[in-house]
């Protein structure tokens, strides 16, 4: 579990977010400090020939002004006599420092190089582990949380947010830090030539801080709104391919289009907006940049014809002005794009500062292996405050036994279902399974005792082979086949063209709804658990795959404690027990007959379904 502070969606500093992203993945750059340390090194020699890079002129600008002009006066640097007039080496000096000027160039480019690489390196191999436990954590959420938040927008934070922390990183963090090291040592040198001119430039520095940090900010908020509709984009795009089906068959397309489009301009008109701001920064240090260069070349021209300065020294303040301002230009870049990066990094942050919970018990046990009690005692669930889904639910359930929830819609009987699971805790009562309290059990331990066959049977992109042995990852190829026998699949996979390697598409795409269902009771064949939990595992399958799904449920409960969640009341009467259901209040239990003579709601929703069977068919008959 994070032990940070978790961060909001709303506008937070950029300082803070650094701080977080260095908390979350300190662990992971400490794996990787000799690259950073390399980094880190490479980028000082960068700053440093950047520095040393207008020298060469300045000692050539020297001798054109001195020597050629036949003044008596050696060349010096800060006061240092480096060469005498009288000593003959004025052309070799000339060369030197022509091969000096193409040396630190070459030299500030190839650590350049090296600094890009070794930070690239560096930041892919930290980002890339903080997206597997940023997925790790996602996993470790419960229900609760993904009822409030997009799949398409938790997408994006795995893919794009990550990939926009490393971009930045490399071609936006580095360079500015480059430029920074470079900027402090240029401003160095300037106030040790001559503390006026570099005090000039040190004034203009404030009041443009000021500028750029205003314009920066309105770029943070910016680049936090486009994220925001980035993310209703991804989320809606998701929705719309996953359910494609059914938005075509109602004929949405349009509407859906309509949708995705106002999301989708929102986004275009952020983005244009931060292009404005991005190019006024620009503009903006391009202004600075000309007035203190003019205030520098006022000044430093003065002090050239009173001697207080060589010809050489002024062309070094110009080029340190002008090279200084150039990675200020490029930094205003930068910025816009580093703040881009940490909204998507604050959005990572919050994420990993969600809590689950449900968790495990400080002492939580390994469950041994199930009998297959079940006891509901006094169990209230609300998802939201004030409104109960369950009241006071309490019923027993013996090993074995074969229970059937049944009753209106909305009654709560796929929460039953969920809160055996622990996919929720109830705000009241307990749940115990073998006499004990199921939150004194591991979160695993439990789940893997349970086997699920749900109306809503979901496939994973892979091959049949795959998706059975989901059910127990460690099962042998005989017991998949065995499975499948079981459940009435092996004839269908049969026909397949690869058999048990036929892929299945995504979600299960192109399989028929029986046969996914039968794939479903493979997987629970194959767990071979002790519960076996059905939530209308037959509703929506045509008469024929209804009974072979149907045929392979009876016998894979025949030896397993079954609780079946159904409104289909055919199928209730076959069980051993029926529990009624109604606004949230278990109002009746026992078998068929039982419910039957007692005259109250069950007996009125079975009569209900057999009044509109005849009618159903009647009308086929007609």
């Amino acid at each position: 579990m994070s032990r940070f502070v978790p961060i909001s969606p709303a506008p937070v500093a950029m300082g803070r977010v650094m701080r977080g992203l260095l908390q979350v993945c300190g662990r992971d750059l400490m794996a990787e400090r000799r690259l950073l340390a390399s980094a880190v090194t490479t980028v000082v020699l960068t700053a440093l020939f950047r520095v040393l890079e207008p020298w060469p002129l300045k000692f050539i600008y020297d001798l054109i002004f001195q020597h050629g002009q036949g003044k008596e006066k050696a060349l010096k640097v800060f006061g240092f006599v480096l060469v005498h007039k009288g000593s003959g080496n004025w052309t070799t000096l000339i060369l030197i420092s022509a091969a000096c000027l193409v040396a630190f160039n070459a030299l500030a480019g190839g650590f350049d190089y090296l600094s890009n690489v070794a930070m690239g390196i560096a930041a892919s191999r930290v980002l890339s582990k903080l997206r597997a436990r940023l997925f790790r954590h996602l996993q470790a959420l419960d229900m609760r949380f993904y009822r409030s938040h997009k799949s398409g927008e938790l997408t994006a934070s795995v893919t794009a947010d990550i990939d926009k922390l490393r971009d930045m990183t490399v071609s936006a963090l580095l360079p500015f830090i480059s430029n920074g090291l470079a900027l402090l040592a240029m401003v160095a040198v300037m106030l040790r030539m001559n503390w006026r001119l570099g005090l000039l430039v040190l004034v203009a520095f404030p009041a443009f801080y000021g500028v750029v940090t205003r314009i920066t900010r309105r770029i943070g908020r910016v680049a936090r709104e486009q994220r925001q509709r980035d993310g209703g984009i991804a989320s809606i795009a998701a929705e719309a391919i996953s359910a494609m089906q059914t938005i075509q068959a109602f004929g949405l397309e349009e509407e859906f289009v309509r949708r995705f489009g106002g999301d989708n301009e929102g986004s275009l008109v952020q983005s244009n907006r931060a292009q404005k701001l991005s190019s006024q920064l620009e503009r903006t240090i391009d202004l600075f940049a000309s007035i203190t260069t003019a205030g520098v070349l006022l000044l430093g021209a003065n002090s050239v014809l009173d001697g207080k300065l060589t010809a050489g020294d002024l062309i070094v303040f110009v080029s340190y002005l002008r090279n200084s301002f150039k990675p200020i230009r490029q930094t205003a870049k930068y910025l816009a794009q580093i703040t881009k990066a940490l909204a998507s990094g604050s959005r990572v942050l919050s994420l990993l500062g969600e809590a689950p919970e449900v968790v495990d018990a400080p002492r939580a046990i390994q469950a041994r292996p199930f009998r297959g009690s079940i006891r509901f005692e006094g169990v209230s669930f609300a998802y939201r405050a004030g409104h109960p889904v369950l009241k006071d639910i309490s019923f027993e359930v013996w090993p074995g036994e074969r229970v059937a929830i049944v009753g209106p819609s909305g009654s709560g009987k796929s929460t039953l279902a969920a809160l055996l699971l622990r996919f929720y805790d109830p705000q009241s009562g307990t749940i115990r399974v073998d006499g004990e309290d199921i939150r004194d059990y591991t979160l695993k331990s439990l789940r893997e005792q349970i086997s699920v066959v749900m109306q809503d049977t979901v496939l994973f992109t892979g091959t049949i082979r795959d998706n059975i042995r989901f059910g127990s990852l460690t099962a042998s190829g005989d017991a998949i086949h065995h499975a499948a026998v079981k459940a009435r699949a092996s004839e269908f996979i049969a026909r397949m063209g690869k058999d048990y390697e036929t892929q299945v598409g995504e979600r299960g795409a192109t399989l028929s709804g029986g046969q996914r269902q039968r794939i479903a009771i493979a997987r629970a064949y194959l767990r071979n658990a002790s519960i076996l939990l059905l939530d209308e595992a037959t509703t929506g399958l045509d008469t024929r795959n209804k009974s072979l799904v149907l045929s392979a449920l009876r016998e894979l409960s025949a030896t397993r404690t079954t609780l079946t969640i159904t409104h289909e009341i055919a199928e209730a009467r076959d069980a051993d027990r029926i529990l009624f259901l109604c606004d949230g209040r278990l109002e009746e239990q026992g078998t068929h007959e039982q419910l039957m003579r007692r005259d109250g709601g069950y007996k009125a929703l079975y009569l209900q379904h057999a009044h509109a069977g005849m009618r159903e068919a009647a009308a086929h008959a007609v």
